[in-house]
Formats: structure tokens, sequence, C-alpha cells
């Protein structure tokens, strides 16, 4: 299966979803994919390539030899939460017309 494109290749029912997303490192790859669509930028310096994986969703840039995460900048940067777990309370609150309470999303995901 082909890694979805954000904005127009999202899962509209679980089972979508758990195919998409079936672990960290398929979440980890979907931010990716929609932070540097083009392939890898290194923010600081803007060199384009293929970074160093130094530790899961870590790069290191073969240039100027800078560490950044695809969380970086985001609303999941230094969260201890599973990014799966994100993930899912995000489909679920986007889920239907008028969403779930905040009560419903605590009681699915635990």
């Amino acid at each position: 299966m082909s890694l979805p494109r954000g904005g127009r290749d999202y899962p509209r029912t679980l089972p979508e979803f758990e195919r998409f997303f079936p672990d960290e490192q398929s979440c980890h790859q979907y931010l990716a994919t929609l932070r540097w669509p083009a392939g890898f930028v290194c923010p600081p310096c803007q060199h384009r390539g293929t970074p160093w994986l130094v530790r899961r969703a870590h790069y290191r840039c073969r240039s100027c030899r800078a560490e950044t995460s695809v969380t970086a900048g985001t609303i999941f940067h230094r969260r201890r939460i599973p990014l799966r777990l994100w993930f899912l309370a995000a489909w679920e609150m986007t889920g239907t017309k008028h969403g779930p309470s905040a009560l419903d999303v605590q009681r699915q995901l635990g």
C-alpha cells in the first residue's frame, strides 16, 4: 500500500485507519511526507537530500549535521503519548459531523 497523501487520502472508517496507520512508524512516515513532500530539506541550512536516520523519526543533515524530527514545530513535539494515539484521537474528533465529546474520546482511547 502506498503512503497516504495529506488532505487527499485519509481513512474514512476505522478499518481504513488501521490499514493506513498500523504502527508508530507509519505515523512518522505520514508526517514526514506532509512535512517534506519533495524530500527532506534541512531546516537550518536548507540542504536537500537523504539525511541520516539517527533514531526513530530523528534525522541528521549530511551537510550541517543538524538534527531534527518530523514532530519538531508541530503540536506533537515533545509529547510522550504515542503518535498513533494522537492520530486516532484526531480521527475520532473529525470523523463525525458534530464530533464526539471529550468524554467519548477519553472512553474510547483510555
